[in-house]
């Protein structure tokens, strides 16, 4: 073989080798992040609603920016049946409201914009304590309602 069709063949064998690489990022990469677990933990501050609304959109939520409620709510001291299986639901996601039992918290309700199959009324709440992000969840209090962590479904 000339040094002429040795080179093409290694063109060509880079032209497809980049292009394999383009396409295997751009498929996997639709713009949206898929997390696996809570965000780093300078993510978890919630002193601001800047704050709180990233921490939402960290896990691709987008919500209205201004909450629909924000209320004092009181961790029980101890968990019925309902409250553990709730307090399972934030072990899933990485965090624990067993060290929050008995204190009062934030918690803010944001209306949840994009949830998948265009379900309305759906709300992203968040548990807050010291200005931390503590706990929280994702749902629907309609009659076929729902309830999740952070990470989509």
């Amino acid at each position: 073989m000339s040094k002429i069709k040795i080179f093409a063949v290694f063109a060509v064998i880079l032209a497809v080798g980049i292009a394999s690489i383009v396409l295997l990022t751009s498929s996997s990469d639709s713009g949206e992040k898929t997390p696996e677990a809570i965000p780093p933990a300078e993510m978890m501050a919630a002193e601001t609603n800047d704050q709180r609304v990233a921490f939402l959109e960290y896990f691709g939520w987008k919500v209205v920016i201004d909450p629909t409620e924000v209320a004092e709510v009181e961790i029980p001291s101890e968990f019925d049946e309902v409250y553990q299986n709730y307090n399972s639901i934030q072990k899933q996601q990485g965090m624990d409201l067993e060290t929050y039992k008995g204190k009062t918290v934030q918690r803010y309700a944001y209306l949840v914009t994009n949830y998948p199959d265009g379900k309305t009324n759906v709300f992203a709440h968040l548990l807050i304590c010291d200005n931390l992000i503590i706990g929280g969840d994702v749902s629907s209090s309609e009659l076929d309602g729902f309830m999740h962590g952070f990470i989509k479904p």
